[in-house]
């Protein structure tokens, strides 16, 4: 079962990808990093370079605290950051999307926290998505337009989950 909040665009030839094996609260920071360096790669300005790694902190540090860790991408296509991130939690797609909707409109953040967070990469972000995995978890995709140029860097991106540079 999928949910989608917007189509994510359609994508071919992707610039480059990190991925980073989410453990420990620890790697919520490489993420976050890790996604910033994505978006300005993909062309984000700077307000949008922070909305992303933003974006990528909160859905990281979600798999580790509410999942039990998981896997995160982010990927550089075209002029799109795409951020996906795997759990290893119970795969409760209908969770997701009554939190979600909840949040939409932020004068109800007011009762409770639970859920805010996906409100907020739902504001930052162009577009989010969940699915459930087959034996458990959820693939949850957000994914970023960004109006600037796409660059490329002349140094290489470390592997982060080899922990080699």
């Amino acid at each position: 079962m999928s949910t989608s909040l917007a189509a994510p665009p359609q994508q071919e030839m992707p610039l480059d990808a990190i991925v980073v094996e989410l453990t420990s609260l620890s790697d919520v920071a490489i993420a976050a990093s890790m996604a910033q360096s994505m978006a300005i790669t993909a062309g984000a300005q700077r307000e949008e370079a922070g909305e992303v790694a933003a974006s990528a902190a909160e859905l990281a540090s979600n798999a580790i605290r509410h999942a039990g860790g998981g896997t995160f991408t982010v990927r550089a296509a075209y002029s799109t950051c795409i951020i996906s991130v795997t759990d290893r939690g119970p795969g409760d797609v209908a969770m997701l999307r009554r939190l979600v909707a909840r949040t939409a409109d932020p004068s109800r953040w007011l009762g409770g926290d639970c859920g805010v967070g996906l409100g907020v990469v739902t504001r930052l972000m162009n577009g989010l998505s969940f699915e459930a995995r087959p034996g458990g978890g959820v693939a949850v995709r957000a994914w970023k337009l960004c109006s600037g140029t796409i660059t490329t860097h002349a140094y290489s991106t470390p592997d982060v989950a080899g922990g080699s540079w």
